[in-house]
């Protein structure tokens, strides 16, 4: 039995591909083997994938009894990532991130955020709808994220009606988007205007909106926030402070690989300021040598949590 092809160097081998088909004027499947190594199977199977992509390869197959291929000029979105990142955004999808690409994929998505947020690439409103509803699968149309994707350049206020976590049924919001970030999933972060809070939204779950003729500015302190939260962040509220005990093996790792910009580490007590208490807890449990300490709050959650299993 054939072994199965390790997504990451089937990656790289993709990228390679791009890049030579980018700078020829055509080479047939022979000749594209021979120089990144491999064989004639292979490059037509990824010829295949990178159409089903939506990478503009062209062919000589109607007018040459051997067909050569290239790729036709690509304006790549926002005019900000590069091939690698353009290839790994579509990717990662396709793979359900397990590959590995998703830091790269993600360090493109830095780019497109970066360009929307700051409105320095006022094209990217228009890209944005087709490559995210296309690229991730979600179950938004292209007019919404034509529309959330104007709000996000122009700064107008929406209204949306957004279904909540543990909520059954939708309800309107009046939110002012200020930007977006990945962290294992896309999310909207902005000011939930009803509640005074700054709240973060997952596009997939909004049923509709609506965008307002209402400009906002983004608070000064919030401009130099950083656009991308830890996953044990996203909840709303004031954060809380845990406290854990740990052995020296596990201290002198999380010294080596702090676990969250809150990390406080001293002998052996951890602490940490999080706002998703229940993310966390779910970590810790897959912990060996560690001792939740307190609060209450979280000592309570985690017997919720052990009682849950042995019923």
């Amino acid at each position: 039995m054939k072994k199965k092809e390790d997504p990451q160097s089937k990656f790289q081998r993709l990228v390679r591909l791009l890049s030579r088909l980018q700078t020829t004027s055509g080479l047939t499947v022979a000749q594209l083997a021979g120089e990144l190594e491999t064989d004639k199977r292979n490059i037509q199977r990824d010829l295949e994938q990178l159409r089903t992509y939506n990478y503009p390869i062209e062919s000589s197959r109607d007018i040459e009894r051997i067909p050569r291929y290239w790729m036709a000029g690509q304006r790549q979105a926002a005019s900000l990532l590069d091939l690698e990142e353009t290839l790994a955004l579509t990717m990662t999808v396709a793979l359900g991130d397990a590959s590995g690409l998703g830091s790269i994929a993600r360090r493109g998505w830095d780019k497109l955020n970066y360009a929307v947020i700051n409105g320095q690439e006022r094209r990217a409103k228009n890209e944005l709808p087709q490559m995210l509803s296309a690229q991730f699968g979600w179950s938004v149309s292209p007019a919404t994220m034509e529309s959330l994707s104007k709000a996000l350049v122009e700064k107008y206020r929406l209204r949306i009606f957004y279904r909540n976590r543990d909520a059954l049924e939708p309800q309107w919001r009046l939110i002012e988007p200020w930007q977006m970030f990945f962290q294992d999933r896309w999310y909207v972060r902005g000011l939930d205007c009803q509640k005074k809070e700054i709240r973060n939204f997952r596009p997939d779950r909004i049923n509709d909106l609506q965008v307002l003729n209402e400009r906002f500015e983004i608070p000064t302190s919030e401009r130099k926030a950083d656009p991308h939260f830890h996953k044990w962040d996203l909840g709303g509220g004031q954060p809380t402070r845990v406290h854990c005990q740990v052995s020296p093996a596990l201290a002198l790792w999380l010294r080596e690989n702090p676990v969250h910009p809150s990390q406080q580490l001293q002998d052996s007590d951890f602490h940490l300021e999080v706002r998703d208490l229940d993310a966390l807890i779910g970590w810790l449990l897959g912990l060996t040598n560690c001792r939740l300490v307190g609060p209450e709050i979280a000592l309570e959650k985690l017997r919720a949590r052990a009682a849950a299993w042995l019923a």
